[in-house]
């Protein structure tokens, strides 16, 4: 199982909010805290590079 990244926001005495964060690899941990009110972490995206053309060939280059 791949690590899953739970969060949490509770609210201080002091009333400030206060983001909480676990992490598991174990099943059974992971269905605890959805139980218990944790919101499961989305994964960062990954941006893929951006596709770039081949260098056309060089018989199609003009000589200067």
């Amino acid at each position: 199982m791949d690590q899953l990244t739970f969060t949490k926001t509770i609210k201080t005495d002091g009333g400030e909010d206060l983001v909480l964060t676990r992490v598991t690899d174990d099943a059974a941990d992971a269905n605890t805290l959805r139980a218990q009110g944790w919101a499961e972490a989305k994964p960062a995206q990954k941006e893929d590079p951006t596709p770039t053309l081949p260098a056309p060939p060089a018989s199609t280059q003009r000589n200067n």
